[in-house]
């Protein structure tokens, strides 16, 4: 079925044929095909999730890009190193810290959107004053009452609502939620 797959399919077909779904024969025939769109299918397939920053696995940036997952944290580009924040998650802490201090705010965004691997207590003042990656943040990190205090001076209403959904507070920063809800309904019913 596979041959029959290549022989009348596109480049879309040759994504598919692809990994540990089709024999080392096939994947050899697929790497030594004359169309180049067929040859090139599956790395033209990830690089182009990576600019449409379309999560993907990290085996399969490693085997797009030829670079194991260390090399790729570190890549020239922004988008590539976003798109490695996102999908290693096991990641030592080393890179994490590299990530969390990148230049390029997408890559420090994509390196808090998960729990894991968090961010070291002693990078959180930093990264909540950061803009690309509060939001993310004040959704699971244990936040202190002056932490709590200066993000909710933002007016930012989603990021009230990522620090109402953080399981980490207090029962007087849940109070003060509470509260300011309440006086936040009050003066729309006005």
């Amino acid at each position: 079925m596979s041959d029959a797959l290549l022989a009348q399919g596109d480049c879309n077909t040759a994504v598919a044929l692809h990994g540990d779904r089709i024999s080392p024969e096939m994947r050899r025939r697929i790497a030594e095909h004359p169309d180049p769109a067929i040859r090139n299918a599956f790395t033209d397939f990830v690089r182009d999730m990576v600019d449409r920053k379309v999560q993907i696995g990290i085996v399969d940036l490693e085997e797009a890009y030829g670079q194991p997952r260390m090399m790729l944290a570190s890549a020239p580009s922004p988008s590539l190193r976003a798109a490695v924040a996102r999908t290693w998650h096991d990641r030592p802490l080393t890179v994490q810290m590299d990530l969390l201090a990148d230049p390029d705010p997408q890559v420090r965004s994509a390196a808090t959107e998960h729990r894991n691997p968090g961010v070291p207590p002693e990078w959180r003042e930093r990264c909540l004053a950061d803009p690309a990656v509060r939001t993310s943040l004040a959704r699971y990190v244990p936040l202190t009452s002056e932490q709590f205090a200066q993000l909710m001076r933002h007016e930012e209403k989603e990021l009230h609502q990522a620090v109402a959904g953080n399981p980490h507070l207090s029962a007087e920063m849940v109070a003060q939620l509470l509260a300011s809800t309440t006086r936040s309904c009050g003066s729309r019913l006005r």
